[in-house]
């Protein structure tokens, strides 16, 4: 059954692996955003998906807009902050660099398609790793932009006709 977009949430999915260093950035913002932002959690859902593949499907029906953070291999210095479309990700292929949870990203897009369930806008803001190798921090390339990554967030959130307020510092 179809779900009228009107009854639809703001998805804000972090994806990554935690436990390969700058691979989890997606979910360290995601935490970041619910730790230091007051979010109306009626309107926006915030989505540690980690490494969720098709799992995410339902998250992604059930979205207005849908707008993903992760770490890309890009040629580009670690840190380096891009923003796409989905057709940006297609159309220069940059998704066959991905990671394996990225991919099923734009497959379980297009299974969403299919079933006519699909947010209208999709973004990815991405982040150039430096380490994704086995453990938990952070290099400080990419943990010093995790404010960065949430000031994009709460602007795409004010284009959309949703503000979000900054609640704490960041201990």
């Amino acid at each position: 059954m179809l779900t009228q977009n009107k009854t639809k949430k703001v998805a804000i999915v972090g994806v990554g692996n935690l436990i390969q260093r700058d691979d989890g950035i997606g979910v360290h913002v995601v935490n970041y955003l619910e730790r230091c932002f007051h979010i109306e959690k009626e309107r926006v859902a915030l989505v540690d998906a980690g490494t969720a593949g098709i799992y995410m499907a339902p998250v992604i029906e059930s979205s207005s807009h849908l707008f993903i953070i992760d770490a890309v291999n890009l040629e580009a210095p670690p840190g380096t902050i891009k923003v796409f479309s989905e057709d940006d990700l297609k159309a220069a292929s940059i998704h066959t660099r991905m990671s394996p949870h990225q991919v099923g990203i734009l497959e379980i897009l297009d299974l969403c398609r299919l079933r006519m369930d699909e947010p209208p806008r999709v973004k990815f803001i991405t982040i150039v790793p430096k380490d994704c190798s086995p453990g938990t921090r952070l290099s400080p390339e990419v943990k010093s932009k995790i404010p960065k990554l949430a000031g994009i967030i709460k602007k795409e959130l004010y284009n959309i006709g949703i503000h979000i307020t900054r609640d704490a510092e960041d201990a």
